[in-house]
């Protein structure tokens, strides 16, 4: 009996020194994280209005320490909207001013650095500060090695990309973003194989990812290089249905559908490429040199031509590219009606009517009505 109360009282007493214990560790724990109140209130705003006056006020306050500004200061920048990144990348400096030591600071920058402001060598120095400071066991090391790793292919530095993509591979081999910018630079490496291998992975291992679209689109153009046509035009369908549908993704199914003889669609792609970015170049030579080449075989095969053409414009009755095509066509086999009644319609819809205004005076001419070709010159002369 007298054993049994000594062991009870023991286990009394240690039962009593881990509550103790649990009490002190958790005053410590509030200690080290309570904050003050204006750095709570710059935290909480609901509004962007009111986050601005209370975060200023607590970075400007001498009531807070250095890292609590700091962390006021790095806290602030995450919530900063997207589009307001030269501010977020001066609120990081601040935080790394204040709070030398934080290192996810360095990171974010790095991050908006290389991004949006384009600057890769400022980058690249945030992103070695992060890889020096934080060990291979930390979650942040594979991205901050692949990072890194895309600033040097943007500078033409393959080796050095290559050697972090090592490195990041070794310490996390299935990492979104070690796998994405893996099959990058062995695409700019023209090692196409290799490339195929990271993105398939990418695909299976990261189907809901919030960039999904940009493996598919990528893999399409693999597959080109590969020859795999079908399979191309299969990913980047896929690409735009998953909604990226860019004037490049729409370029890039324009050629392909262009590789594969189907010209009409092909036309269509890069003229809705230059509807969703007007400006750009690629699909605009390509436009012209498949019109060129549509118009071409419209005087050496009219028939196959005027169907495709006529395929199209049952469905967009106004679209100039085809309208131009038929005409061609049209006057190759000789239906000069048909020809005529195109380029009517050319007239009104075009965005080049003097051209159409020649092309009409040829055919009157060809025709032999000079009344009609002197009408339409002095309209030419008269605009």
């Amino acid at each position: 009996m007298i054993k049994s109360s000594k062991t009870r009282g023991l286990a009394i007493l240690v039962a009593a020194c881990a509550v103790a214990l649990a009490f002190y560790q958790s005053q410590k724990a509030e200690q080290a994280f309570s904050l003050h109140p204006l750095t709570v209130a710059c935290l909480s705003s609901e509004t962007k209005e009111a986050r601005d006056v209370d975060c200023a006020a607590a970075l400007a306050s001498t009531d807070l320490t250095d890292i609590e500004r700091g962390e006021v200061a790095f806290r602030w920048a995450n919530k900063l909207d997207r589009t307001d990144w030269e501010r977020a990348i001066n609120l990081y400096s601040q935080a790394i001013e204040f709070f030398p030591g934080k290192t996810s600071a360095f990171y974010n920058r790095g991050l908006l650095l290389s991004g949006r402001a384009k600057d890769h060598q400022a980058a690249l120095v945030d992103f070695t500060e992060v890889i020096d400071r934080i060990s291979p066991e930390d979650r942040r090391y594979a991205g901050a090695l692949a990072n890194r790793a895309q600033i040097y292919r943007k500078l033409d530095q393959n080796n050095q990309a290559m050697a972090d993509i090592k490195r990041a591979s070794a310490q996390n081999p299935t990492h979104r973003l070690v796998l994405y910018e893996k099959a990058e630079l062995l695409l700019d490496l023209k090692d196409f194989d290799g490339a195929l291998t990271a993105l398939d992975t990418a695909i299976t291992l990261y189907p809901d990812d919030r960039d999904i679209e940009l493996f598919w689109s990528d893999r399409a153009w693999v597959k080109r290089k590969l020859g795999d046509l079908d399979g191309a035009l299969v990913d980047i369908d896929h690409a735009i249905d998953l909604g990226k549908k860019t004037a490049g993704t729409l370029y890039l199914r324009g050629w392909l559908n262009m590789d594969k003889g189907n010209w009409d669609s092909a036309l269509l792609d890069f003229q809705h490429s230059l509807d969703e970015n007007p400006l750009y170049c690629r699909s605009f030579r390509r436009k012209g040199k498949l019109l060129e080449k549509l118009k071409d075989q419209a005087f050496s095969d009219p028939q196959e031509i005027a169907v495709k053409a006529d395929e199209v414009l049952g469905d967009d009755p106004e679209n100039p590219d085809f309208l131009d095509v038929r005409f061609h066509a049209r006057i190759a086999s000789a239906n000069f009606d048909g020809a005529l009644e195109d380029i009517n319609r050319l007239l009104e819809v075009s965005e080049f009517p003097l051209l159409e205004l020649q092309k009409r005076a040829q055919l009157y001419k060809y025709l032999g009505q000079n009344d009609l070709v002197l009408s339409d010159l002095q309209a030419i002369t008269r605009t």
